[in-house]
């Protein structure tokens, strides 16, 4: 077995070799955004995201938490986050999207919100923000949709 991590080189001294199995840790990069993403704070991410990208970041978990304001911009700086990792065949997770990101959704547009689903852990229905609005009433009177029969 063979590990190999930009972290821990010693690591792999202490396994044996095996030619069957490769094991590599990829860094993963961790950022906790607290307060208010207006124009200064949005600034202030884009600036720490382009220090983690001069590392060769690929992966990237973004904590949303602590953010008690923001609006549609912030989804312009995921936008550009998730592709340029994923140009690194990397990704993008996003965790604790609480009420002030998810309200600023009802201002992004549909591949954003998108972006967002993928990269949160909402594939389950039951732990969708605002599931109640899910119904076709919701989908009909915020998204028109042109039927052609």
């Amino acid at each position: 077995m063979t590990i190999t991590t930009g972290l821990y080189p010693r690591l792999t001294d202490a396994l044996t070799a095996s030619p069957e199995v490769t094991i590599s840790a990829g860094q993963v990069g961790l950022l906790s955004v607290t307060g208010r993403l207006d124009e200064t704070g949005l600034t202030q991410l884009r600036r720490q995201l382009q220090a983690l990208f001069t590392t060769n970041a690929q992966y990237l978990v973004v904590n949303l938490a602590g953010v008690i304001s923001c609006d549609y911009r912030l989804f312009d700086v995921l936008t550009w986050t998730h592709q340029v990792l994923a140009d690194r065949q990397g990704w993008m997770r996003l965790v604790g999207v609480g009420p002030a990101v998810r309200n600023a959704l009802d201002e992004a547009t549909p591949s954003e919100c998108l972006l967002i689903y993928q990269a949160s852990d909402w594939t389950d229905v039951s732990r969708c923000p605002r599931q109640a609005e899910k119904s076709t009433e919701y989908v009909a009177d915020h998204h028109p949709v042109t039927r052609i029969s």
